[in-house]
């Protein structure tokens, strides 16, 4: 009897001090996108291949909290280290995903995990390589005859169109007391501040999506934007609108304009109704209701 009740034991014993091996299951590599400058900081929601693709690249921290930087080991930073990584330059040597991208910054002294959130104030370099790039030396001209703007030091600016602007300096700059960007300098005169969001430089529908319209550039102050085309643009651009150049410089629409160029004149309007009865398009614009047919303004109300 007492050999039969020792049987159950043993095997009972014998699977209780088993090992159990835990498998990893293994993810499939993420392919990394090169970067090339299409973006200051990382979009939100970031894809992994996008922030892969910034490893090797430069960046600098302009404010960043020291609860988002650590050392190396995964101990912490106190606030006298803030001076280390605060208004520096770092190179991204390694990506990996947490609660937040996660980047392995190196400079020639420091190491840090340095964890990207929507709060930190910094720039990758490469975005302000190109822009400057892109904008240094160009001359432009402005859309409208005449624009009424803020320049970045307060001083009022009439912006004349019949006139043409250089820009000779771009710079990321803290424009206010709490906001950064890059600044724009015209004629070695006065600086406006240069929009970052693709949805506030001028753009145009390829007949699939809207893209960015070469040339063309907004700069603005406040509430105020300045319309500007580059200057070898600009001509083709009066050849093409011959018969309504004076009303889009003026911002004004007139019955006969295309939608194009009523939003060149307007800029966006601020509803859409969709088709009534009559027309195929209509528009609230201004506090001004615009009626479209084939592409032609037909009716203001």
């Amino acid at each position: 009897m007492k050999t039969i009740l020792l049987i159950p034991f043993l095997i009972f014993f014998q699977f209780s001090n088993s090992q159990i091996e835990i498998d990893e299951v293994k993810k499939k590599k993420e392919n990394a996108m090169p970067y090339s400058g299409e973006f200051m900081k990382l979009p939100i929601g970031v894809e992994n291949k996008i922030a892969l693709g910034l490893v090797g690249e430069k960046v600098t921290l302009i404010d960043v909290s020291i609860y988002n930087i650590e050392n190396l080991d995964g101990s912490s930073l106190s606030r006298s280290d803030k001076d280390k990584f605060e208004n520096k330059t770092f190179t991204i040597i390694d990506f990996e995903k947490d609660i937040y991208p996660t980047y392995t910054i190196e400079s020639e002294t420091e190491v840090y995990k340095w964890s990207v959130t929507s709060t930190s104030e910094y720039l990758f370099n490469k975005y302000l390589d190109e822009i400057s790039k892109k904008l240094i030396d160009k001359t432009y001209i402005p859309l409208y005859n005449t624009t009424e703007i803020e320049s970045l030091n307060g001083s009022e600016i009439v912006i004349d169109g019949s006139k043409k602007y250089t820009i000779t300096d771009v710079a990321y700059s803290k424009l206010s007391s709490y906001d950064y960007g890059i600044k724009v300098e015209l004629n070695s005169n006065f600086s406006f501040e240069y929009p970052t969001e693709s949805f506030e430089q001028p753009t145009y529908y390829d007949g699939e999506k809207n893209v960015p319209n070469k040339g063309w550039i907004n700069l603005k102050s406040d509430y105020t934007i300045l319309k500007m085309i580059e200057q070898d643009l600009f001509e083709k651009f009066k050849s093409k609108n011959p018969r309504f150049i004076d009303e889009i410089r003026n911002q004004v629409v007139k019955l006969g304009m295309t939608e194009q160029q009523c939003r060149w004149a307007w800029g966006s309007p601020t509803s859409f109704y969709g088709s009534l009865v009559g027309y195929d398009e209509v528009y609230d614009w201004r506090g001004k209701t615009l009626y479209f047919k084939n592409d032609k303004l037909a009716l203001i109300k």
